[in-house]
């Protein structure tokens, strides 16, 4: 049975390497799929993954013949795995916002008018509509 000294040093070797060699982590990381870091780690990871989604949605879009495949699979899948990012969204900005606490569901930030624009070209791709009404 290990103790905890053993159970900790043993976590630092095999986490802390990287092709290696010893390895410190300065600017962030992730938890529970969440980035914890300095502002401009935050800000790349939920840019990154904003992309990786627009990416996933062009792809239902493009591969897939069915509406409504399409449809529950973006709204399923590719919309559910961005609900996360806007409580990291809210850590990220909320020095430089002017949102109060007690109005948090009027946040408003580039991650949320993005994900909102990713939802209106879904939208639109699959009503074939050029604007929403």
């Amino acid at each position: 049975q290990p103790n905890n000294g053993s159970s900790l040093t043993d976590a630092i070797a095999k986490y802390s390497n990287k092709n290696s060699q010893m390895h410190e982590e300065v600017n962030g990381l992730r938890v529970l799929g969440s980035p914890i870091g300095s502002d401009s780690y935050q800000s790349t990871f939920i840019e990154e993954y904003l992309s990786k989604a627009k990416q996933d949605a062009a792809n239902l879009l493009g591969g897939l013949e069915d509406d409504q495949t399409m449809l529950q699979l973006y709204r399923q899948c590719t919309t559910q795995r961005l609900n996360h990012l806007f409580p990291a969204d809210v850590y990220a900005h909320a020095n430089n916002s002017t949102c109060q606490p007690y109005r948090w569901h009027q946040w408003d930030s580039p991650t949320t008018q993005a994900f909102d624009e990713l939802n209106k070209n879904v939208i639109l791709a699959l009503t074939q509509k050029e604007e929403m009404p």
